[in-house]
């Protein structure tokens, strides 16, 4: 599914059920400091770690790196390293793009 028309607004808190966010990966995100993820951030993470394919385009600060790094983590998780998953996060500076490799790992 294609994204482009939400907004930057913080949505609702971090509900697993809600979400279908393992409740793990929502502490590990809380001790991060993540309590809210933008409305970009959870339709990607729905989208994504639902299977399916996703692309995104968004203003800068909608959290799209961020939104497409936690579905992947939590994927690969919930379904092993071997599994069959690829991502491609494109970025327009070599500095934002070692930022989001930052992010990932």
């Amino acid at each position: 599914s294609a994204m482009g028309d939400v907004v930057h607004a913080p949505v609702a808190r971090l509900d697993p059920e809600r979400m279908g966010m393992p409740a793990f990966l929502v502490e590990r995100l809380r001790s991060l400091g993540v309590t809210r993820l933008t409305p970009v951030q959870a339709k990607l993470f729905q989208e994504a770690y639902a299977v399916h394919d996703t692309a995104v385009c968004g203003p800068t600060g909608t959290g799209k790196s961020f939104g497409i790094a936690v579905a992947v983590v939590a994927r690969l998780l919930r379904d092993g390293p071997m599994a069959p998953l690829t991502a491609v996060v494109l970025a327009p500076t070599p500095e934002l793009a070692h930022q989001i490799n930052g992010w990932i790992r």
